[in-house]
C-alpha cells in the first residue's frame, strides 16, 4: 500500500509540472503568463526600440503580479516537499 501512495504522489509531481495549457514547465513560460495577465505585455522579449521596452505600471499591478509569482513558486516546492518527505518515511 505504501508504494501505491508514492507512486500516486509522484504521478501528481510529475504532472503538475508537465508542459500544458493549465501547467507550465518552465520557469520563464509561467512568467510570461503572469505578465501577460498582470500587464498586458505578448511576451517578455527585448525588443530593438527603447518605446517597445518599456511599460507603465501601476504598483498594486506590480504586487499583484509578484504575489502570484511568489505563490506559484511556494506551492511547486511544497509539492516537492510532500514526495522527498513520504519518500524518507516509507524507507
Amino acid at each position: 500500500m505504501r508504494l501505491h501512495n508514492f507512486f500516486k504522489e509522484w504521478k501528481k509531481l510529475r504532472d503538475s509540472s508537465r508542459t500544458s495549457k493549465t501547467a507550465l514547465s518552465s520557469m520563464e513560460d509561467k512568467i510570461t503568463v503572469i505578465a501577460r495577465k498582470h500587464f498586458g505585455t505578448k511576451n517578455l522579449r527585448t525588443k530593438s526600440n527603447d518605446e517597445d521596452n518599456g511599460y507603465t505600471v501601476m504598483v498594486w499591478e506590480i504586487k499583484d503580479a509578484l504575489t502570484e509569482a511568489y505563490k506559484a513558486g511556494r506551492q511547486e516546492a511544497e509539492q516537492k516537499a510532500k514526495v522527498i518527505d513520504y519518500l524518507r518515511r516509507i524507507k
